[in-house]
């Protein structure tokens, strides 16, 4: 899998307009979400597990209604089980990580 090499430098110049703590909500899930396809299509979100667990958890302690976090955890839903299902285990693994972090925010009242 690779990502459009132009299409990223696009998007990374805009939303590098609209970083800091004055960024908005989906300005930084993007941003997020853009670092996770990067590193989805390098076969490499294993290794980059923690840092997108880190600035997950700083997003949600500036953000936390759950419409937004349900946006975010259905974009991940398509493509994390995609991933997850065309990958070794430890990726697969690392994937269901991240999707059941950003399901806790979306739906907290789950248990399971």
């Amino acid at each position: 899998m690779t990502l459009d090499t132009d299409l990223r430098k696009i998007v990374t110049e805009y939303l590098s307009t609209k970083q800091g703590d004055d960024a908005d909500f989906w300005s930084v899930a993007s941003e997020i979400e853009l670092d996770e396809y990067k590193w989805l299509a390098a076969g490499q979100l294993s290794q980059h597990l923690h840092k997108l667990e880190t600035v997950v958890l700083k997003l949600y302690q500036r953000a936390k209604p759950r419409r937004m976090w349900a946006s975010v955890y259905d974009d991940a839903c398509l493509v994390l089980g995609s991933y997850a299902k065309g990958s070794d285990k430890k990726e697969a693994a690392a994937a269901e990580r991240l999707q059941t972090l950003l399901r806790k925010f979306a739906h907290p009242d789950e248990t399971s």
